[in-house]
């Protein structure tokens, strides 16, 4: 969830992330599968910027895995059914109503709009 409110990813975004592609070096994410406007699926990747509270994490997340293989999954939380029926049960648990995953997209849209003042020199953070 943390992750999700820091880089603002669609639930399937940080679900399929693989660890190549995080590009540390590069402060980039790389997503194979991206939903936007124009398009259900886009074909061709699509190269976001990482900020660096999402950077922060990864890392963190990275020296805790036993492996963190190229291919392995950044989140393994299992299929999406299951990371869903858990997100439930931890929102409930905390009290959090009616709170879906999609609405941490835009808290971290709102975050980067006050950071970023001008909407022309908003980085592209989420995707459209």
């Amino acid at each position: 969830m943390r992750f999700a409110i820091e880089q603002g990813t669609r639930r399937e975004e940080a679900l399929t992330l693989r660890w190549r592609d995080v590009d540390f070096d590069r402060h980039a994410l790389s997503f194979g599968k991206t939903k936007t406007m124009h398009r259900a699926v886009e074909r061709v990747p699509e190269i976001r910027p990482l900020t660096p509270g999402a950077a922060r994490l990864l890392r963190t997340l990275q020296t805790q895995r036993v492996s963190a293989r190229p291919d392995d999954p950044v989140f393994d939380v299992g299929s999406k059914n299951a990371f869903s029926v858990r997100f439930g049960r931890m929102t409930k648990k905390a009290d959090l109503r009616d709170l879906t995953f999609h609405d941490l997209r835009h808290e971290a849209t709102s975050r980067l709009a006050r950071i970023y003042t001008n909407p022309a020199r908003t980085p592209p953070r989420n995707g459209s």
